[in-house]
């Protein structure tokens, strides 16, 4: 992500004070003495004379809070969330788009910090009165040099609707695209956005996989550290991990299930050679929005570690879903023949070769993606009620 997309400076927007921040977020300044107190999350800018002043790095900590608070988070989580945040990836325009989207949500009118034009005897005159009584005033007429000069400050302005949340998913695709290789990454994301109670299913069958095949067949004169594929790609997986949190916060049972929840568990691969494992994500994502848990297995893998892994978490289900054309099936192979009973689905595309492994009884081939969710979902919530067939062995078997 460009410096200039980054977070604002504090040459950019002046040091606030708790009023204006509170109004902005939408609480009593006395609130935001609490935070300070309580989680440390307060004003880090000093002046000589005068009270201590929030920065642009601070307000953008807040607006984290603020919106986990507005999405069932608990203070301790939604600091907790701030705090975890590296000061590199606060990114200003995305807190605060998120904090409106939160506002909203919750029936309140977002508000916007706007700076006006301050003039540099406007500063000079702020030193100097800090350190000295002002001056009586004088008679003046507008535009006469008398005339005292404007004071820099903040007013407050309603957030202009964002054109992109109107935007059919194939509209929005058009337009990612496009952006994408002119390597706009603050637009990417408003175009990605992903929020809490949509369908993650539609946005990556509609939005992101159609963006991600035109990318991957355009040639594109790009400069050092631009890449149109996987800036769409690594932009998707940080709104869905967004997503992901914004369950955990209204439901922490989806972050920290009870252990006997575990045996209902699905494990999602993707081959190893799939770098970004998109549909892994997806898939994993629109599970716990349906309150199933699920996780994604990453890093290397091999025919022992995976059936050991396995073994020991015994899974309601396995999935193998992947959009690469050449996927490596080896640690699949040894997981079927290590665990014939296991139920397990296979989201590959039609051109891939599975050879035996079709014929075996409860390994079901699924072309569709939103087939694919349905069927894992409900082997997953069958498992609630049947029999555990994992035995003390640690083998599987049918019931």
């Amino acid at each position: 992500m460009g410096a200039r997309n980054r977070l604002v400076t504090r040459q950019q927007y002046p040091a606030l004070s708790v009023a204006a921040v509170a109004q902005r977020l939408g609480v009593a300044p006395s609130t935001l003495r609490t935070w300070d107190r309580r989680y440390g999350l307060g004003p880090s800018a000093h002046a000589l004379g005068s009270h201590r002043r929030y920065t642009a790095q601070d307000v953008a900590r807040l607006m984290v809070m603020r919106t986990w608070v507005l999405r069932g988070a608990s203070g301790s989580e939604a600091a907790q969330a701030a705090q975890d945040m590296a000061a590199g990836d606060l990114d200003y325009a995305a807190v605060e788009h998120e904090l409106d989207e939160a506002l909203n949500a919750a029936g309140h009118r977002p508000t916007r910090l706007v700076e006006t034009v301050a003039s540099s005897a406007s500063d000079a005159s702020s030193a100097v009165s800090s350190q000295s009584p002002p001056p009586a005033p004088r008679p003046s007429s507008p535009g006469s040099p008398n005339e005292p000069a404007k004071v820099s400050r903040l007013r407050v302005a309603p957030v202009e609707p964002d054109p992109t949340s109107s935007m059919s998913y194939p509209e929005r695709c058009t337009e990612l695209v496009k952006e994408a290789l002119q390597d706009n990454d603050v637009q990417c994301t408003k175009l990605l956005q992903l929020n809490p109670g949509d369908d993650v299913i539609g946005w990556w069958k509609q939005l992101v996989r159609p963006a991600l095949d035109r990318l991957d067949s355009h040639t594109v004169l790009a400069r050092p550290g631009q890449s149109p594929y996987l800036l769409v790609g690594t932009l998707a997986l940080a709104q869905m991990r967004r997503f992901t949190r914004s369950l955990e916060a209204r439901n922490p049972r989806t972050a920290r299930p009870h252990p006997s929840r575990l045996r209902n568990i699905v494990l999602v691969f993707a081959p190893p050679n799939d770098t970004l494992a998109l549909p892994a994500h997806v898939l994993t994502a629109a599970l716990l929005g349906e309150d199933h848990n699920a996780h994604i297995i990453i890093g290397p893998e091999n025919g022992h570690r995976v059936t050991e892994l396995v073994t020991m978490v015994r899974p309601a289900a396995v999935v193998f879903v992947s959009t690469h054309k050449a996927p490596d099936l080896t640690v699949l192979r040894t997981l079927v023949d290590a665990h014939p009973d296991l139920p397990t689905f296979m989201g590959l595309g039609p051109d891939i070769d599975l050879g035996e492994l079709i014929s075996r009884p409860h390994v079901s081939r699924i072309r569709s993606f939103t087939a694919l969710f349905h069927e894992v979902a409900a082997a997953a919530g069958n498992r609630t009620s049947a029999p555990d067939y994992w035995n003390s062995s640690g083998a599987s078997t049918v019931q």
